[in-house]
């Protein structure tokens, strides 16, 4: 077995890149709101993404250097910065949510949905709340925590300690 070279040099990967990436969003009036985009395909450079409604569009390719190294990036083409973690703001405004109302519930999913049923009902309920479409902010809230619950499953203790601490879900 050979033994590494003492001053080899690692990659930098301070920030984990999971199958999705959150899209920080501003609206004109200056609010700000927070989407989850899945990651499409990975390259050593690049991580390409795509938000559950853009089946049309190209997806948005990002830098994966510097998300693995400072957890975010922007895209200046589409006035956006991604996350590779749950920012705290949002963090702390959708584990409300999740005292007051089951997952399952807030998506009107069945109590053995399947990961397709899942998708679908996130995807209608996108549809209907988003609010750069006119939807409701305070119902999308209740859809990403719902979405987030059922496909990070921890217990409402451990979201709230989680945001209370502000440690890493991933």
């Amino acid at each position: 077995m050979a033994d590494t070279p003492q001053h080899s040099i690692q990659p930098s990967t301070n920030y984990r890149i999971g199958e999705h990436l959150y899209r920080k969003w501003r609206k004109p009036n200056g609010d700000v709101w927070y989407e989850l985009y899945f990651i499409v395909r990975k390259t050593k450079a690049h991580i390409d993404v795509k938000g559950f409604m853009e089946d049309h569009l190209q997806a948005i390719r990002l830098d994966r250097a510097r998300l693995e190294h400072s957890g975010s990036a922007a895209s200046f083409r589409h006035q956006a910065v991604f996350y590779t973690e749950m920012p705290e703001e949002y963090r702390k405004q959708t584990v409300g949510y999740l005292d007051r109302e089951q997952p399952r519930a807030v998506l009107d999913l069945p109590d053995n949905f399947t990961e397709a049923q899942l998708k679908a009902a996130y995807r209608a309920a996108v549809k209907r709340t988003r609010p750069d479409l006119g939807g409701d902010y305070e119902e999308f809230l209740k859809i990403q925590a719902a979405y987030e619950a059922l496909t990070h499953p921890l217990s409402v203790g451990e979201m709230l300690k989680a945001a209370v601490d502000g440690v890493s879900r991933t």
